[in-house]
């Protein structure tokens, strides 16, 4: 499989870390404390949500794929916030070929492998540039068609998780919308 990897390899930048971010921000302004009790909070949250998904997304391969106007992204398992929510908080397993040690691989449409994986979460990315011509491709692949998650009717669009990931309300948005999926409601 060729791709086009567009991963930032930038050893320990910090600004990967939402929380550190979150704290800059609350520094700013002063309200630190205020900033550690909602991280607190959160963190108290992802582990009763994981909980709770256990016995049903838990146990299934996840991938998360974001489509722009140049190419498919698939997400890895590290190095963002949403991929760090999802694999190390929530202890989703991901699919295959979702790759362990970057944040994403980028391929065009045509190149992308049959995905091995339970449930497949989607994201059109600026739609004014062009990414629906790219979904549009995707769906017209051999590889596309083959896939069980698309047969069985579960890839679903969802909402910007990628942006949501970095703020404590994103985070909980992404919660809440896990939570409605496990109780059979859409995203």
């Amino acid at each position: 499989m060729r791709s086009i990897n567009l991963c930032m390899d930038i050893p320990n930048f910090p600004a990967w870390d939402w929380r550190v971010n979150q704290m800059k921000l609350a520094e700013l302004v002063n309200r630190e404390r205020e900033a550690e009790q909602v991280i607190t909070r959160l963190d108290l949250r992802l582990h009763e949500v994981r909980s709770e998904l256990k016995s049903t997304l838990g146990k299934e391969r996840i991938t998360i794929m974001q489509v722009n106007h140049r190419a498919i992204g698939i997400q890895g398992t590290c190095d963002h916030p949403l991929n760090e929510m999802l694999y190390s908080k929530l202890k989703f397993t991901p699919g295959n070929p979702v790759p362990d040690h970057m944040w994403r691989i980028e391929m065009a449409p045509e190149l992308m492998p049959c995905l091995e994986t339970d449930r497949l979460f989607i994201q059109q990315h600026n739609l004014r540039a062009g990414s629906d011509k790219i979904f549009t491709r995707l769906q017209e692949t051999p590889s596309w068609k083959a896939m069980d998650v698309v047969k069985n009717n579960r890839a679903q669009l969802i909402p910007n998780w990628f942006l949501m990931s970095w703020t404590p309300a994103g985070r909980d948005h992404i919660l809440d919308s896990l939570l409605s999926l496990h109780h059979g409601s859409a995203i």
